[in-house]
């Protein structure tokens, strides 16, 4: 369970204060789809980086399964990130001198408890193009190949900033399936973080920010199959 109680996050330049996250309170089952839906500046990626262990709360609690995370040490943040978090970006950041296969096997270093290379290489169709280098692939099989390094050492968390920001609609609708299924049979916590509004009713909690608040919580308790999605 995720659950964010009061959470703050503070950018000082100067004088000045910047709020970029204003007293979140918000929960997130283990297990979830959650969607979270705002405009540019609203706070979303701030709170993908803070669940994610990229940034420091300045305020409040920040709970992952019973345990404040606000209180650990760097080196335990460190183990925390490895073990627990996976993150699919919107531009992938991956290493253009390494072949697909050595993008995700490069991951498997960080923790014993991984999945199997080949095989997830397969579940996302790209088992064919594992001794190809990242230029040599399409946008869709470069998210593909992000979303194999992501999930290959088995997180708990799967966060995804905009991962169909940079993709056709066809191609975003396929991404968004392989995530859902890849974390339902990993039983994955899996947050999305989207400026598509369209996509709110195939999550299972979607969270509405705006300037830094949540301005609305939603369950969906029959979410709609991905490929209803009107783009």
């Amino acid at each position: 369970m995720i659950k964010l109680n009061e959470v703050s996050k503070i950018y000082k330049s100067g004088t000045n204060e910047i709020k970029a996250l204003d007293k979140v309170c918000l929960t997130i089952e283990k297990g979830e789809f959650a969607i979270v839906l705002g405009p540019s500046g609203s706070g979303k990626s701030t709170m993908l980086n803070l669940i994610g262990g990229m940034d420091t709360v300045s305020e409040g609690k920040l709970e992952i399964d019973g345990e404040d995370i606000t209180k650990k040490s760097a080196a335990e943040m460190e183990n925390y990130r490895r073990d627990m978090i996976g993150f699919v970006f919107q531009f992938y950041n991956l290493i253009p001198s390494l072949t697909v296969r050595e993008n995700v096997d490069i991951v498997t270093s960080l923790t014993k408890n991984h999945l199997n290379v080949d095989e997830i290489l397969d579940s996302v169709g790209l088992k064919e193009r594992k001794s190809l280098f990242p230029f040599n692939l399409s946008g869709g099989e470069l998210q593909r190949l992000s979303i194999a390094r992501a999930v290959v050492k088995k997180p708990k968390i799967l966060l995804c900033d905009e991962p169909t920001g940079a993709l056709d609609t066809q191609t975003g609708i396929r991404i968004l399936r392989l995530l859902n299924d890849i974390a339902r049979e990993n039983d994955i916590t899996l947050i999305i973080v989207t400026h598509n509004s369209n996509l709110k009713d195939i999550g299972d909690t979607v969270i509405q920010l705006k300037d830094g608040k949540v301005e609305n919580i939603e369950k969906n308790t029959s979410p709609i199959e991905i490929e209803q999605v009107e783009w």
